[in-house]
């Protein structure tokens, strides 16, 4: 790796470039130390993702060394029985601050000239320097390493309708086992070479496939036909992916995560089913699967701190598992007090809605009206319903008008 740059004490790191590289390629004998295990595991990569910035070129090869790109040995299409011997430096092929390629290499080598050409030399005098690719000063951090060689996490569109605070992760697994296609059933053992004979535990009806064990089982028929009922939709599955389309509907937050607790429960009670059936020897009625089922669900819907909404169609599912609704937090109010215009004055008050109203001083409606705009912007509307009233004043008479708006909008005429 850039080991110059990994250390700082510039002495150790000269030291380690001597011991690790060899006429400019790394060694392959052993050095008794603790660090070179590891190290060693990591040159080819670290190669790979670094290259060379030309300085006064005397430690790099000139043929081997990433330093325009890939090295001039793959670009040139050379041989590898006679790039091996090829130690020719940069430095031989510069001459006062420019490059002098040899004439018969140029015209064995026509793009030699191109590629050379794309690499812009220093003004000054520099050493040569071994930079990291993937940062933008070339200098290979501790961060840089890391983000480098984290382990980035599978970003899967269902992974969040799966896990949630309000839900035991212990149940959560088996959802994300099968997602995975990591649930032991008898056609996963098959596959890691266990020889058994197959049979679905529940029904003995067919082989224990997953698929067949979540989905096409008259056990799980019964399940999910019991929730099409209580969503009061049809449910198709023609993905793995589509179960979780569900928690994708226009839900509250606490409905939500209902929903998930109940396709997650699902899971878990097949897989628990099939499992006491299998070594137990106990049979589980899907009935009594699904009051397990609302018992769960139950408790993930009430231990949420997130609200619902006045929905009768969640009102209705909420209810369903024994949920008690949690309200949405009561919109802010805010007191307005509305005061009558002084003597021989009108006072026209209009909102959002294009409604107005005309009242004089003794609070006593002198007229109102209001109109369909169609679709439009809240500013559209109040400016529509102040150009209405005015005219309606200015063909009254009504010459001491008072147009009070939602946007403090106030006119007098």
């Amino acid at each position: 790796m850039c080991w110059e740059l990994l250390i700082s004490d510039k002495e150790w790191a000269n030291f380690l470039r001597a011991r690790i590289l060899k006429n400019g390629k790394f060694i392959s004998y052993h050095i008794y130390s603790s660090l070179w295990r590891s190290m060693k595991s990591e040159l080819f990569i670290s190669s790979a993702n670094s290259t060379w910035l030309i300085g006064d070129g005397t430690f790099i090869n000139f043929w081997n060394d990433s330093w325009c790109g890939e090295p001039l040995s793959h670009q040139l299409h050379l041989n590898p029985h006679i790039s091996g011997h090829l130690f020719a430096k940069v430095c031989d092929f510069i001459h006062n601050g420019k490059w002098e390629v040899p004439q018969f290499l140029l015209a064995y080598f026509p793009t030699l000239a191109n590629l050379v050409s794309q690499v812009t030399l220093p003004m000054h005098p520099t050493s040569d320097r071994w930079i990291w690719k993937h940062s933008n000063n070339g200098e290979l951090s501790l961060k840089e390493a890391y983000v480098f060689k984290a382990y980035h996490s599978q970003k899967v569109k269902w992974s969040k309708a799966i896990w949630s605070y309000d839900i035991p992760p212990s149940k959560s697994l088996v959802a994300w086992r099968f997602m995975h296609g990591k649930t032991p059933t008898d056609d996963q053992l098959a596959l890691r070479g266990v020889s058994l004979a197959s049979m679905c535990s529940c029904y003995y009806k067919a082989h224990e496939i997953a698929t067949h064990l979540f989905f096409h089982c008259s056990f799980a028929f019964n399940l999910w036909s019991w929730l099409a009922s209580i969503l009061n939709m049809r449910l198709q599955f023609n993905t793995f992916e589509d179960v979780w389309q569900l928690t994708n509907g226009r839900w509250s937050p606490q409905c939500k995560v209902v929903i998930q607790a109940i396709l997650v429960n699902i899971f878990h009670l097949i897989w628990f089913v099939r499992s006491q059936s299998r070594f137990s020897h106990k049979k589980i009625h899907w009935r009594v699967a699904i009051n397990l089922i609302i018992a769960n669900v139950s408790m993930s819907g009430n231990n949420t701190s997130k609200a619902a909404c006045n929905s009768i169609i969640e009102f209705s599912i909420l209810k369903t598992f024994n949920i008690a609704i949690h309200p949405p937090k009561a919109p802010k109010i805010i007191e307005v007090l509305w005061l009558p215009p002084i003597f021989d004055w009108i006072k026209c008050n209009t909102d959002g809605a294009t409604g107005c109203i005309f009242r004089n001083n003794e609070a006593e409606c002198m007229g109102c009206f209001a109109q369909n705009l169609g679709l439009g912007s809240s500013l559209f509307a109040e400016l529509s319903g102040a150009m209405q009233a005015i005219e309606i004043a200015h063909s009254k008479g009504w010459f001491n008008f008072w147009l009070e708006t939602n946007f403090w909008l106030n006119l007098s005429l």
